[in-house]
């Protein structure tokens, strides 16, 4: 079987030791099972190194969300984050 997991973090920490324990303990070690995890996520490193399940496979993926713009820290000029507000928000309503 096929598993896929998804994941949108911005914070190393619990969730990767939990999805390293379930990947590493997963019952049926003939399943397949990917993770998707955006790039930008602090921890990705240590969940690629961590995960020792043969059939495990990693995909990083950049999509730019909402929130990874406004909590990037990259991004911290507030005009621009105003700007994105005014555009999201009207793009909403229109749609």
């Amino acid at each position: 079987m096929h598993i896929g997991l998804f994941t949108q973090n911005y914070l190393r920490g619990g969730l990767d030791t939990f999805l390293i324990e379930l990947i590493n303990n997963w019952p049926n070690k003939e399943d397949n099972i990917t993770l998707f995890c955006n790039e930008q996520h602090p921890g990705i490193k240590y969940l690629s190194s961590n995960i020792k399940n043969k059939n495990f496979k990693l995909f990083k993926y950049n999509f730019l969300f909402y929130s990874s713009f406004i909590d990037s820290k990259k991004s911290k000029t507030t005009l621009l984050k105003k700007l994105f507000n005014i555009f999201f928000y009207s793009t909403l309503i229109v749609h």
